[in-house]
């Protein structure tokens, strides 16, 4: 299990966005979150974090890069991110 604990408190970007993510063509499926309490240090730029609602669009597909963290680039703080998911 990743010790999130042990890094570094400050980072200069979104090191692990809050994503669900899948590639075009196979889609997430049957996932449940329970009790999840997800936090980020902060002290960010608000130039990075700061993704706005009607910019989400403009968040590059990366197929190549699938199943990276980094995979998207920036990711917004204030959201759980899911991209290619089934309801």
């Amino acid at each position: 299990m990743l010790n999130l604990r042990a890094l570094p408190k400050s980072q200069p970007h979104n090191l692990l966005p809050a994503a669900i993510v899948a590639i075009p063509g196979h889609f997430i499926e049957n996932v449940i979150l329970e009790d999840a309490d997800i936090t980020y240090s902060g002290g960010a730029s608000e130039k990075i974090a700061n993704i706005g609602i009607d910019h989400l669009d403009q968040v590059e597909e990366n197929e190549g890069g699938y199943l990276e963290f980094s995979m998207f680039g920036e990711l917004p703080a204030w959201a759980f991110y899911i991209r290619h998911a089934k309801v």
